[in-house]
This record gives structure tokens, C-alpha cells and sequence, in this order.
């Protein structure tokens, strides 16, 4: 009886490699058994493939009848494990022996051709080191955490003048209540409320070190966000820049025309917009934080704020901040001949 129910098992991980290109008859289906030290008769594979219909894996004979069989379905289609492979090549907390271990397991979940193509169509070799080998562990505390509704206790990194690791605020102890992990801008973020406040807050799990679970329950999100609190969690996500926390503002922006996809790529779709005849209006609803400045700052005469007052302000401060690391340099006489010269160059190019 064990050796018919490895054999039926034996069976199904044979077929996997399978698809309706690549079926596999009964006789080669026992070939394959055999390598296992499995003997079985074409009748008795094909009383197997029954048993695994009845399971649902939903093996199908070719339609000539005479090609074999072939799994129909499967969990992933071929362009969703694509999709998780590059997810996975993507994230810089990984090592490369990582990064090959779970997409093999991805590969696995595809037909034997069909993770062919997917390692052709993918490189993983990236030769890219993580800074920090303890996110995964990080990962899998947090998650627990969560799951039993406790608080947690970390202290912060950051980089000296030297390029060295340094705990923050002298090593003091963060004390957080972990409500989500989320993804973004290539890195994982811990989602949570510090413990003598009352706002929500991001904590990069690369950044933390001496990370353990607390006895003391979480403060229950409820109370802290209102109803619906995964509902204002995704809306603190979506309108954070650069994983920036700060208040929420009725942003309004005069653009050129040709920035639609950058409006959409920082901001989604949820945002009201008319067009004026040097450029679209948009009405967006996002948070004043340092990180809206750096990315207005990044579109420099592209992008006009106009409203509110506020981050005008703050805008105007910044730019002025970054012109006076670049006074304009004394000219010198050497300096005012040489422009003259090329001057001179200019007119008669002209």
C-alpha cells in the first residue's frame, strides 16, 4: 500500500513537468517510474491519473489519444511566476544564493520547458551584496509579531562620516507597534505606531538592528486610526513620497504637458486634473513631507506649485539652500580674456 501511494505521488511530480506541448505517455511515464525503483503497468498509471483527477490537478489525454498525457492546470500561470522571479531578482536584501533558491522553487511550479524559458528570460546573476544579511530573519520576527498582536523593540542605524554602521539617538530602544510590512522603493518597511505617540510612522527593516518581540499586546489599531484601520494604512502608504510621513495637504500643481506618466507613476490615478493651455492642473491629495520637496525639486521648472502657501515655502527655502552651495565663482583677468575669446569664437560662428 505505501509503495501505490508514493508511486501515485511519484506520478503527479512526473506529469508536472508536463504540458500540452510536452506530453508524456504511459509507457514513458513507467520509464521514469522505474528510475525510482517503481514498477507499474500502463493500466495501473492510468487508474493513477484518475486518482489525481478526482484530487483536481486535472490531467488531460492529448487530443489524438496517442501522444500521452499532459497537467492542464496549474497554481501560476507562466507569466505570474515571471512576475514573482522578477519581484525576487529585484529585492536588495537578498543574496544571490537566495535570489537562485527561490526562483528554482518558482521554476519548479512551471512545466520542465516552460522554466526553461523562464531561466533564459530572466538573469539572476547580479553580483550585488546586501547590506544587511538579517532582513529575512527581521521579516519572519515582524510577521510573528503581528500574528500574536505584540509589541516590538529595535534600535536604528545610520551611516558616519567614516561609511561606518552607528546606532541612532545613542542607541536608544524603539518601542513599535507593528501593524504591516510593505514594499517600496526597494526596500521593506516596517509600518507602525511608536509607542509614545499617536501617528503611524515607516522603519526600514535594513536599518534595524537587536530586534526583538515584546510581552506587552500592540495598541489595538482600532483605537489608534478608527474604523477600517487597514483601509487608512493603504491611504498613508499611497500618499507618502519617498516613504516620508508628514500631514495630509490638498496639493495643487500646474505641470507641462508630457509629465501624465510621472503624475501617475508618484501619485495613482486618484488625483483631479484640467487642462490650462501652459500645462494640466492636478488637485492631489498627498502628505507635506521632506520627501514631496525632494521630488518637486527633482522637476524643477517642469512643475509649479500653486497651492499651499506652505510648501511654496518650504520649496523656495530648499532651492535657495541648494544655489548657495554653488556662490558664483570671482572672475579672474585670465578667467575674463578666456571669455572674451570665446565670445569673440561665438560671433564668428555666428
Amino acid at each position: 500500500m505505501a509503495d501505490t501511494k508514493l508511486k501515485c505521488l511519484r506520478v503527479l511530480d512526473i506529469l508536472n513537468e508536463t504540458d500540452i506541448d510536452h506530453p508524456l505517455t504511459t509507457a514513458q511515464i513507467s520509464e521514469k517510474l522505474a528510475l525510482f525503483d517503481l514498477a507499474a503497468e500502463r493500466q495501473a498509471i492510468s487508474q493513477d491519473i484518475a486518482v489525481l483527477n478526482e484530487a483536481g490537478y486535472q490531467i488531460r489525454p492529448c487530443p489524438d489519444n496517442k501522444r500521452g498525457y499532459y497537467r492542464a492546470t496549474r497554481r501560476f500561470e507562466n507569466w505570474e511566476i515571471k512576475v514573482l522571479i522578477d519581484a525576487i531578482v529585484s529585492a536588495k536584501f537578498l543574496t544571490d544564493c537566495d535570489i537562485r533558491a527561490i526562483t528554482a522553487k518558482l521554476q519548479g511550479m512551471a512545466s520542465r520547458d516552460s522554466a526553461k524559458l523562464l531561466s533564459r528570460v530572466t538573469p539572476v546573476n547580479r553580483q550585488r551584496k546586501p547590506d544587511n544579511l538579517f532582513v529575512k530573519a527581521s521579516i519572519d520576527h515582524l510577521l510573528e509579531a503581528i500574528r500574536t498582536h505584540k509589541k516590538v523593540q529595535f534600535q536604528y542605524l545610520y551611516t558616519d562620516a567614516d561609511m561606518k554602521k552607528q546606532l541612532r539617538k545613542d542607541g536608544y530602544f524603539y518601542v513599535v507597534n507593528p501593524y504591516a510590512l510593505t514594499w517600496k522603493d526597494d526596500h521593506y518597511y516596517l509600518i507602525g505606531n511608536l509607542d509614545k505617540y499617536d501617528n503611524l510612522g515607516y522603519y526600514r527593516l535594513d536599518r534595524m538592528t537587536n530586534l526583538t518581540m515584546l510581552a506587552q499586546p500592540v495598541k489595538d489599531a482600532t483605537t489608534l486610526l478608527g474604523e477600517n484601520p487597514a483601509q487608512r494604512i493603504d491611504d498613508y502608504v499611497a500618499t507618502a513620497i519617498y516613504c516620508h510621513s508628514g500631514a495630509k495637504i490638498n496639493l495643487q500643481l500646474l505641470c507641462q504637458y508630457g509629465l501624465e506618466d510621472e503624475i501617475i507613476d508618484y501619485f495613482g490615478t486618484d488625483h483631479y486634473h484640467t487642462k490650462q493651455p501652459d500645462g494640466f492642473e492636478c488637485h492631489i491629495r498627498v502628505m507635506h513631507s521632506k520627501g514631496l520637496i525632494y521630488w518637486l525639486m527633482q522637476h524643477g521648472d517642469k512643475v509649479k506649485v500653486l497651492a499651499p502657501e506652505a510648501v511654496k515655502d518650504e520649496l523656495i527655502a530648499s532651492l535657495q539652500a541648494t544655489l548657495a552651495q554653488y556662490p558664483p565663482a570671482e572672475p579672474s583677468a585670465a578667467g575674463e580674456g578666456q571669455n572674451h575669446g570665446i565670445k569673440s569664437s561665438n560671433q564668428h560662428l555666428n
